[in-house]
């Protein structure tokens, strides 16, 4: 058991967990550390390489093939004929199909477009989850140091009261109006201390590090502004349909599903599938042959019966409804931010104006 406990320590001693670092944790650390700790980052990385390898797997050319056959015969006990040998070699060239060849390399396009999309628009959310924590508690450490005084204050007002009431020169009704307040204080410093530490907590998870391992620099990034007013639906709108990840990999992916719809659709057009060459040495009759064919799709069920368009029309026709679903969402959130927007502003104002004197 000494031995064992000996090199665990010896472990721990030489392999520090990766998380421990020194000194403040800045915003750019924190970006870093997050993006390198996201599974789902990690995830969507691997499914572009796929995505990429798949776009250019979308032109390959299936190889030649090479065909040899021999036949050989000799004269019989009761035949009179001499022997003969009949040799054939042949190579097959399968022709590429353009018509679903393009299709198809536009397809697999879309989709390595679509998947480099979702991966920006994870590491977007996860910016925004980091900035959005540092401001957050950054905010919440001056608010906490508030509300901490508050508290210290009040209770000296109760202890104020309580030596006042001593001397009769204060009611019971101004002790219990005092110890009300103090309550309240004290219940308010306690929920600033909780989102406090939940803040903290949040952030560690996103860099995946020990929530009492790391402080903030105290320079922390400036908090933006917010918004110059006249900021409108459709502007907001349009800067959206341009900027948003999210909404670019639902397009991509829509125009994915119709090129892979023109690919299946393109098997009802006839097309030469092969090519063949070859030579025939035919030693019996002293005659050397050359020979030349092709093969072609004829597509009878294509056009008759086979369904595979339909089912390829049915997904790039669901494509384009979560296309339309998405943007609605987008539209929604829109015109919920911008009330939001509106709302603070006018508590910004109302701040200025009334609180800020007092």
């Amino acid at each position: 058991t000494g031995a064992s406990s000996t090199n665990s320590a010896t472990c721990t001693a030489t392999n520090p967990p990766p998380w421990l670092f020194h000194g403040p944790l800045t915003m750019e650390q924190a970006l870093q550390r997050a993006l390198e700790n996201d599974g789902r980052i990690a995830s969507l990385k691997a499914a572009v390489e796929i995505a990429r390898a798949q776009r250019l797997a979308a032109t390959d050319m299936k190889d030649p093939e090479l065909q040899a056959q021999s036949r050989t015969g000799g004269q019989s006990q009761n035949s009179s004929s001499d022997s003969w040998d009949n040799s054939r070699i042949g190579v097959g060239v399968f022709v590429p199909n353009p018509w679903l060849m393009v299709p198809l390399a536009d397809a697999r396009t879309a989709d390595y477009q679509a998947a480099q999309a979702d991966l920006n628009a994870a590491i977007w959310l996860v910016q925004c989850d980091v900035k959005m924590l540092f401001a957050q508690i950054d905010y919440l450490t001056n608010n906490l140091a508030f509300n901490a005084d508050l508290f210290r204050l009040n209770g000296e007002v109760l202890n104020a009261l309580q030596a006042r009431l001593g001397q009769g020169a204060a009611t019971a009704s101004d002790l219990m109006t005092a110890s009300r307040q103090y309550i309240q204080f004290q219940d308010d410093f306690d929920q600033a201390y909780h989102r406090y530490q939940l803040a903290r907590r949040q952030l560690a998870s996103l860099l995946d590090i020990s929530p009492e391992s790391f402080e903030l620099a105290t320079n922390p990034p400036a908090i933006p502004s917010l918004p110059e007013p006249g900021l409108t639906f459709q502007s907001a709108m349009a800067l959206a349909a341009n900027s948003r990840s999210d909404l670019a990999a639902m397009r991509w992916r829509a125009q994915a599903a119709e090129s892979s719809y023109h690919e299946v659709r393109n098997e009802k057009i006839p097309w030469i599938t092969e090519v063949k060459a070859g030579y025939i040495d035919d030693s019996g009759n002293n005659t050397d042959n050359y020979w030349v064919g092709l093969a072609v799709d004829i597509p009878i069920f294509s056009w008759t019966k086979n369904h595979a368009s339909d089912a390829a029309l049915a997904r790039s026709k669901l494509a384009g409804v979560e296309e339309t679903n998405g943007l609605r969402r987008i539209r929604q959130e829109l015109h919920d931010a911008l009330d939001e927007l509106d709302q603070t502003r006018r508590q910004q104002t109302r701040l200025e104006t009334n609180v800020s004197p007092l």
